[in-house]
């Protein structure tokens, strides 16, 4: 054996563990979420019929369609940027905004959606995904409605459908 690195006290800050781990229905598909003190969480995507990994460096808490085609999971902005924002004690409505991944399994690639607030995959119905966006991101055909939104008014609320990219 050679000389083998020592732990430095450092080192437990890079120390990454496994969290948030999900198993489609089928059990073809794993999902799970590197996570340290000192770094950016990475989202990691495991086909296990075909071996492929696939990483999404600063994103968290994946889900998996309940037919296991599709992982979705939020891409957060990462902790250099927030720095500032951070410093400057901003209200968090004024930081970056996350912007939702939908990785296609079948497919291997993922499709970003910005400004989303947070998400939701039914249990049973396997194709459709929920989804909220950030208050004031606005789209030219929304923006009537996005001056209208708030606590008291709520939110918009997407549904869409995954095989078609058809939105409501």
């Amino acid at each position: 054996l050679g000389a083998q690195k020592i732990l430095e006290h450092e080192d437990f800050g890079t120390w990454r563990s496994i969290r948030k781990e999900k198993i489609s229905p089928d059990g073809k598909v794993v999902a799970y979420v590197l996570e340290a003190d000192q770094l950016d969480p990475v989202t990691v995507i495991y086909n296990v019929e075909t071996g492929q990994e696939t990483r999404f460096e600063r994103s968290d808490d994946p889900s998996i369609s309940s037919d296991g085609r599709y992982v979705v999971f939020l891409s957060k902005p990462g902790r250099e940027e927030l720095r500032p924002y951070k410093r400057q004690k901003k209200k968090e409505e004024e930081w970056p905004s996350d912007t939702l991944m939908i990785y296609s399994v079948e497919e291997g690639n993922a499709i970003r959606l910005p400004d989303v607030k947070r998400f939701e995959l039914p249990e049973k119905w396997g194709g459709w995904l929920f989804y909220e966006l950030k208050p004031k991101a606005i789209t030219a055909d929304s923006f009537a409605m996005a001056e209208k939104e708030g606590k008291k008014t709520g939110h918009r609320l997407v549904i869409r459908n995954l095989e078609t990219a058809r939105e409501d």
